[in-house]
This record gives structure tokens, C-alpha cells and sequence, in this order.
């Protein structure tokens, strides 16, 4: 299975649903072999994940994981990827960003080159609680 750029190769693939009273939330995880030739001289860990910083996407449930993850592994790193608009409803507050970057988490903000980016992650997860697809 292709994963990014010619010669990524996806090893392994998690899938995590969690079914709660509001809904269901599936996590996806693809362990990535050959996307970190620029950064060969990091030992560290980097997840990354994609998207608006709203609840929808499960970042509330994201960065509450992370924080048992931090604890276990203090030199893994969190990117996350995307837009934040504290006019959004559901927006994730700028306190709650700003205690996931006291632990590991790394925003960027949104990106034009989320291509590239995801070629330094060694797993991408995909907390959202729902996504939509073309018709």
C-alpha cells in the first residue's frame, strides 16, 4: 500500500473504535517505513495528525491520550496540523492548546505543504468522529 510519496510504504495499520453514547470514533494509525530520510538523525517519535482544531475532529480525546503518552514517552512529539478559528462553536480553546504544547504537542497551524509533512511522521492518527466524502 502506497502511503505519501513513491517509496513510502505503509507496515502496519491500526484501526481503534471507540463507541461511546454520542457516537463512534475511529482512530486510525499507519506505521510509515521510509518517509524519514530527512530527519534519519531523530530518535524521537513524531505523530502527527490533520485537520481544523474543533472537538469534531477528536482532538479533545486526542490530546488527553497524548498526555498518558507524554508521560510514557517525554520525547515523543504531537504535530498537529490545521486551521484553529475560536469562532467555531466546538473550537478547541487556546488553553487547551496551550497545555498540550507543555506536553509535547507541536502546532503548525494550517499548512500548504501537508504532503511533505506527512513524510516526517511516523504514525498519523485520524481521531475524527465523523468525515465526509465526496457524492
Amino acid at each position: 500500500m502506497s502511503f505519501g510519496a513513491t517509496g513510502d510504504v505503509v507496515v502496519g495499520v491500526v484501526v481503534v473504535v471507540v463507541r461511546s453514547g454520542s457516537g463512534t470514533v475511529v482512530a486510525v494509525a499507519g506505521f510509515v517505513v521510509g518517509a524519514r530520510t530527512a530527519a534519519s538523525d531523530r530518535t524521537s517519535v513524531i505523530v502527527g495528525a490533520v485537520g481544523r482544531l474543533v472537538a469534531e475532529k477528536g482532538y479533545r480525546e486526542l490530546l488527553t491520550a497524548w498526555k498518558k503518552v507524554n508521560a510514557i514517552h517525554p520525547d515523543a512529539r504531537l504535530v498537529l496540523i490545521g486551521m484553529h478559528d475560536p469562532s467555531k462553536p466546538d473550537a478547541i480553546d487556546q488553553a487547551e492548546l496551550e497545555e498540550a504544547r507543555s506536553h509535547g504537542v507541536i502546532l503548525l497551524g494550517e499548512r500548504h505543504d501537508v504532503e511533505r509533512l506527512y513524510r516526517v511522521m511516523d504514525v498519523y492518527v485520524l481521531a475524527s468522529h465523523r468525515e465526509g466524502f465526496p457524492r
